[in-house]
């Protein structure tokens, strides 16, 4: 008999009976910050994600979710705002077509474009 979890998309709010194999377990790393599950809503076809507790981000890893853990996160703090101009529609548009090309890692550490 395979593990069914119970979700509700937070976008079009389908509850859906999900396999293990459906969903992801986003475990926090420590016990103040909540653990999340990722799934593929079947209704709308967007990914979403619902906060679980330490309980229950327990029950699911010893089912055999599949998990990802979330690094210690860092506190990080801008030490100066940024100069230069403002990002424009066309600066966009550049590193769109840019994109688009096959060497185009190479052109951006390169400085040709």
């Amino acid at each position: 008999m395979t593990t069914r979890i119970r979700a509700r998309c937070r976008h079009c709010s389908h509850e859906e009976e999900l396999d293990i194999h459906d969903v992801v377990l986003l475990a926090s790393p420590d016990r103040q910050t909540p653990s999340q599950v990722m799934f593929d809503c079947p209704a709308c076809v967007r990914r979403t994600s619902v906060v679980v507790d330490a309980q229950v981000a327990g029950t699911l890893e010893g089912r055999g979710v599949s998990i990802v853990r979330e690094p210690q996160r860092r506190r990080f703090r801008l030490e100066a705002r940024p100069t230069g101009p403002a990002l424009t529609y066309d600066d966009l548009l550049d590193l769109h077509l840019l994109l688009e090309q096959p060497d185009w890692f190479e052109q951006l550490v390169g400085g040709a474009c």
